[in-house]
């Protein structure tokens, strides 16, 4: 809810408000009526400026940073696909989402699963060295690298 109603003012509400300052410009205009005579002017001269001269720049230009006072949503909390980013260091929940978006199989999956968690530290590493399993060396492990990690 909070992504929707943050996409909605820093894209789309410098447009209702453009859009509605016609109608309400001219709704006051024609109450003029039952409005007293000064205050209907007044509300007929501030409305645009309001309107279309403050609100519907600001809202244009600089509608994320208002989003984001507004709704309280940083920038920073949703990626560039609008889905929220991911905070979470822990290798097995990135194993767990890699797996359940199909980037590998479900063998590929327990292997990794299996080698982590007979690691205390929770870091996927290669051949017993410090440097974490990177994203293309994993896929690429030959018979002679999976024999020693069976052996493990």
């Amino acid at each position: 809810m909070v992504d929707v109603s943050h996409e909605f003012v820093a894209e789309k509400l410098w447009l209702v408000v453009a859009i509605v300052t016609l109608p309400l410009t001219s709704l006051v205009a024609v109450s003029g009526a039952v409005l007293p005579e000064v205050l209907a002017e007044l509300l007929v001269t501030s409305i645009p400026i309001v309107g279309w001269f403050l609100l519907t720049p600001l809202l244009l230009f600089f509608g994320e940073e208002i989003a984001d006072w507004l709704v309280g949503t940083d920038a920073d909390t949703v990626d560039a696909d609008g889905e929220p980013a991911d905070r979470s260091d822990d290798p097995v929940e990135s194993l767990k989402r890699r797996y359940a978006a199909g980037e590998i199989g479900e063998a590929e999956f327990e292997r990794r699963l299996d080698r982590l968690l007979s690691q205390g530290d929770g870091e996927a590493t290669v051949d017993g060295r410090d440097a974490p399993l990177s994203d293309d060396r994993a896929g690429e492990l030959s018979t002679e690298d999976e024999d020693l990690l069976e052996r493990e």
